[in-house]
């Protein structure tokens, strides 16, 4: 009679365990595809929980810091970004979303130093070079390192039709109609 007792108890034990990490498989779910209020709720979850590895509570703050930023809360997602990038000062991602960030406020200076290391913790991210040459241009002083950005940006995923048009953009800005007009094409036949 004693070992049934046990069997059941373990089997409750067990049937919680598996429910708390159902829930928790939820929480990441939420957390990495979830929008708006599911995902920062599902995040801080994972955030709160001391006993998750610091890598994994990393990326919840950066997922949570770009549902703030869409809702325009700048300040909340670059704390989440900062706080990310504490956790793993390795996390190029963060970097990358929190250059985003300043440049949405157009801080244009703090934003292109952040591309900067997601750059060099990343030297194949293709929205890194292309965010850079945004705020570079944006910043208004250099459009040969902006056009030398997107350039790198289309070398990496040509296939990528904002690149061609941020591109052209610039080409246009400065008065070389041919290359604007090259790039947009490109853009319209990757488009279709």
């Amino acid at each position: 009679m004693r070992v049934a007792t046990h069997v059941i108890v373990a089997a409750a034990l067990l049937g919680a365990t598996v429910a708390a990490q159902a829930a928790s498989q939820e929480d990441y779910n939420n957390c990495y595809a979830a929008k708006g209020d599911a995902a920062i709720t599902a995040c801080s979850r994972i955030i709160a929980d001391q006993t998750e590895p610091l890598k994994y509570r990393a990326r919840a703050h950066a997922n949570r810091g770009i549902e703030y930023e869409a809702k325009k809360k700048h300040d909340s997602a670059i704390a989440d970004y900062n706080e990310a990038i504490r956790l793993d000062p390795k996390y190029a991602d963060a970097y990358y979303d929190r250059g985003n960030a300043y440049f949405d406020q157009n801080e244009y200076d703090l934003a292109i130093a952040d591309y900067n290391e997601a750059i060099r913790l990343n030297p194949e991210c293709a929205n890194c070079f292309d965010s850079r040459g945004g705020a570079t241009f944006f910043k208004g002083n250099d459009d040969a390192s902006a056009i030398a950005d997107f350039t790198e940006a289309i070398r990496l995923n040509p296939s990528n039709a904002g690149f061609f048009k941020h591109r052209a953009m610039i080409y246009r800005d400065k008065g070389d109609k041919a290359r604007a007009d090259a790039d947009e094409a490109q853009a319209a036949r990757l488009a279709r």
